[in-house]
């Protein structure tokens, strides 16, 4: 991989058969038009200068080890301008395919075509980005920081038409940008320093990506050494309505089992509160309040948990009447009200957002995870922090002059202060770049609901797949709810059976809502064999990126010379596919069982193995280098 820089401050990358081609800056998506171009070196890096009317744009080219980095440096001004992009109009080859990755949860991710077509069309990508040649060879990127400022690329086309009626498409170009949303802060005439971009190369797009969020990881302290959590969730059966009398029959149910099924936290979701924003303040339903709820929890040998949503604040809960200059403003000075149910079905018809800009509010947040911590929880699930990341431009703060990241991310730093190094931190509906160095956990998908959907199941086996990459190296990924109960659900025996495999093959967080002691026995055995073991491990997924119509996934097992194989049908149709073992093991051959909790059974050596399967049906295989099956106490999570 290298970079080729002309004397004009145009600049390409290339990496094999993979390039970006006739780069330039930009200034708010405009290419700069500098006064003057100059080329230089500094230490090991090229530098361009680009002097601008009352302005200074410097590239820095460097190299890290066999990845190239990029920097850039804007000076001069009063103010920053909203978007400065480091790479801009820059032309990806025809046939290339670009991967995108989502703000954060639900997406949306994954491959996307460059290839020509009747009419504009645009792609955005946060986190991560990569341009993938028909030959697979591959350039990923992003920012190696996220503490300021938002990173955006855009991949979109240029159409050049002829002919009457501009018929015929003469030219179809694919051009990409890549940048920092600055926000207009003050500069005052001094120097603003972007976080360097980081370009790693491979022979596929799974390697480079994996490559890039390993130092993005690095550079960021992910934190990735908490075992991988396997809990209890309140929401997905009683929703809000959820009380401390369901809890104390969850825990009474649990106590129940024999043997013990080796949960490590019970977490109370939405409900237990007054109304948003009144987190300390207990609701109808939780009239002795959190804290005897979570030492009773903590008594019974779980790790407690607790729901929050941090920047949600109801128009009926009592902060908002006592403190509403705390909120968020439109532009116009109006409250924001994020949500609106003027239906009559919720508590509350406005909810509105902390301004965590103004002191007090931040103060008042602060004592909120102060106080959770106090009464004992060590799971924290925060919700809907997407509300907190608002560009500053569009919105009127308390205190303004800062990025939307920093007002972020210091809320962040001070919720990981309150609640310690010790607790389980899972972050929801959450952009995803802030969060590295903060969350243990991150939902990756939409809410999973009791059916197989298209924008619930579908989603969350989408972002789980195109997510896989940074499993367990910026956190653990969450894919939400597993059901295995037999009532109040829409999902066939196969379906189940598919979403339980799922979630437990992938090496991330495993969760369910369900009364475990009311199960039927082959159900609640499903549960106790999606045990996580201690240590995280991830599942592969061989033909990431190709165009299969299964999804599968494989995931080997310390001490066993074996290796469990998922392979699952989303399609709404019968099919049937043809896996060569070579590239699943890289072994030629290996012996193959059927497998499950109910053990397993010997089909027999095989290079080949073929899989017919009706709509959202799954079929789990054992594989093996010894023609020995699974050990007996073996889970698909890999617990022993």
């Amino acid at each position: 991989m290298k970079w080729n820089i002309r004397k004009d401050g145009s600049f390409d990358l290339i990496a094999g058969s993979a390039r970006i081609e006739g780069c330039y800056p930009a200034i708010d998506g405009r290419a700069v038009h500098p006064l003057s171009v100059k080329t230089g070196r500094r230490g090991r890096m090229q530098t361009v200068r680009y002097t601008l009317s009352g302005a200074v744009l410097e590239l820095r080219f460097g190299r890290a080890g066999k990845s190239l980095t990029l920097g850039c440096t804007y000076a001069g001004g009063a103010t920053a301008p909203h978007w400065i992009q480091p790479v801009s109009h820059g032309r990806i080859p025809a046939a290339s395919r670009f991967f995108r990755h989502g703000l954060g949860f639900s997406g949306p991710s994954g491959l996307v075509s460059t290839a020509g077509g009747p009419a504009p069309w645009c792609y955005d990508s946060y986190l991560t980005s990569a341009v993938v040649s028909p030959e697979g060879e591959t350039i990923a990127f992003g920012a190696l920081t996220h503490r300021r400022f938002l990173q955006k690329t855009t991949l979109h086309n240029r159409l050049v038409r002829s002919d009457f009626c501009n018929r015929r498409i003469v030219d179809d170009v694919a051009l990409i940008d890549a940048g920092f949303s600055t926000e207009c802060i003050a500069l005052g005439g001094g120097r603003l320093q972007l976080p360097d971009l980081l370009f790693c190369s491979a022979a596929v797009p799974s390697e480079a990506l994996g490559a890039l969020a390993a130092a993005i990881a690095r550079e960021n302290n992910a934190r990735t050494h908490q075992p991988p959590c396997y809990h209890y969730c309140s929401w997905y059966q009683r929703a809000s309505y959820f009380s401390h009398g369901d809890l104390e029959g969850i825990l009474d149910g649990l106590d129940s089992l024999k043997p013990r099924v080796p949960l490590q936290t019970i977490q109370i979701d939405d409900g237990y509160q007054r109304s948003y924003g009144d987190w300390l303040e207990p609701s109808p339903y939780w009239p002795n309040g959190l804290r005897p709820a979570l030492e009773e929890i903590a008594s019974r040998g779980y790790r407690p948990g607790v729901w929050v949503a941090p920047f949600m604040v109801g128009n009926r809960s009592h902060l908002f009447a006592a403190h509403p200059e705390w909120m968020l403003r439109d532009l116009d000075g109006r409250l924001i009200a994020e949500w609106q149910h003027y239906d009559g079905t919720r508590f509350n018809e406005e909810v509105y957002i902390l301004d965590t800009s103004h002191p007090d509010a931040f103060a008042y947040l602060r004592g909120v995870f102060r106080k959770l911590r106090a009464y004992g929880t060590r799971m924290y699930k925060t919700d809907f922090m997407d509300w907190g990341l608002k560009d500053s431009l569009l919105v009127r703060r308390a205190r303004p002059g800062r990025t939307s990241v920093e007002y972020f991310v210091d809320v962040l730093k001070m919720i990981r202060e309150e609640i310690g190094e010790d607790s389980y931190w899972l972050a929801c509906i959450s952009p995803y770049a802030p969060f590295i160095g903060f969350a243990d956990g991150m939902r990756v998908a939409n809410d999973v609901g009791a059916r197989w959907s298209k924008g619930g199941l579908g989603n969350m086996l989408d972002e789980t797949v195109w997510s896989q990459y940074f499993n367990n190296v910026f956190w653990q990924n969450d894919p939400d709810v597993t059901y295995v109960r037999d009532v109040f659900t829409r999902m066939s025996d196969a379906e189940t059976r598919s979403l339980a495999y799922w979630n437990g093959i992938l090496g991330g967080s495993v969760n369910t809502s369900d009364d475990l002691a009311n199960v039927p026995a082959e159900r609640l055995a499903l549960w106790r064999f999606l045990e996580p073991g201690p240590r995280r491990a991830n599942a592969r997924l061989p033909y990431w990126g190709g165009d299969r119509r299964f999804l599968v996934a494989v995931r080997e097992y310390k001490g066993t010379r074996g290796a469990g194989l998922l392979v699952l049908n989303p399609c709404d149709e019968r099919h049937t596919e043809y896996l060569m073992v070579s590239e699943l093991t890289g072994a030629r051959k290996e012996h193959v069982f059927t497998w499950g909790p109910d053990g397993s059974h010997a089909i027999g050596e095989a290079q080949q193995i073929t899989v017919t399967l009706e709509p959202h049906e799954s079929r789990l295989f054992y594989l093996s280098a010894t023609g020995g099956g699974p050990p007996r106490t073996l889970t698909l999570g890999g617990a022993r």
